[in-house]
């Protein structure tokens, strides 16, 4: 079976681009998810309500608040910025709310509208979404094509893939085994690296109504 792209990662950023490269003029688009579920993360984030974006809607402002990948995110950011999704969903049905921090949540408070808007706007648009397909390797053919193997002898082949598995790191060793080099990923927003030692107790620790500061490379954040 021909695809003209196929999507690795059934998570939100495999069904975007697969959404936004069908409706932008690619015939057969599918999505291989290596697990039994799909945007799976997306159900479980916010604590199951699904923190959409941020209500910030000016590109430069909004990288302020990265510690690293500014210029990259600024790029990124310009082309479909936290408005252009706010769009997105609700002109999909989707209503959305701006809660006082600025964090933007479905009005149902259940991220499985978004994860239902998500599937139905893959599945109304024929791109075929396949479950327990993990990729173990790809290879390009000597017609220019890329052979997807799903097990030795279950394979798909494409013009186009993409490989959106997030932290997984079966995605970095399928990008590497295509020749491209691999910069070794680190925490940009969810994890810190210090050498105090008594911080290592606050692991795990929820905190509600904190302020807090932190200098990085002598730069001032509040949190």
């Amino acid at each position: 079976m021909e695809f003209d792209l196929i999507v690795i990662g059934g998570g939100a950023a495999g069904f975007m681009t697969a959404i936004t490269a069908k409706e932008r003029g690619v015939r057969r688009v599918t999505i291989l998810e290596g697990t039994s579920r799909i945007l799976e993360k997306v159900r479980i984030s916010g604590g199951g309500r699904c923190n959409v974006t941020n209500a910030s809607w000016i590109p430069a402002e909004f990288i302020g608040n990265y510690p690293r990948g500014g210029i990259k995110l600024l790029e990124s950011f310009s082309r479909f910025a936290t408005g252009d999704i706010f769009d997105w969903f609700e002109q999909r049905g989707v209503k959305l709310k701006i809660e006082d921090d600025n964090r933007v949540f479905p009005v149902s408070d259940s991220s499985m509208d978004i994860v239902g808007c998500l599937e139905r706007s893959a599945k109304e648009i024929d791109i075929q979404i396949y479950k327990k397909k993990f990729v173990r390797k790809i290879i390009k053919t000597s017609s220019d094509l890329f052979q997807v193997f799903i097990s030795d002898d279950e394979y798909l082949f494409s013009k186009k893939i993409l490989i959106s598995t997030g932290g997984n790191p079966s995605g970095y060793k399928l990008a590497g085994s295509l020749g491209h080099k691999i910069i070794k990923p680190v925490p940009s927003l969810f994890s810190f690296t210090c050498k105090e030692n008594f911080l290592k107790e606050c692991s795990g620790v929820s905190v509600r109504d904190l302020d807090l500061k932190i200098l990085i490379n002598e730069k001032l954040f509040f949190l």
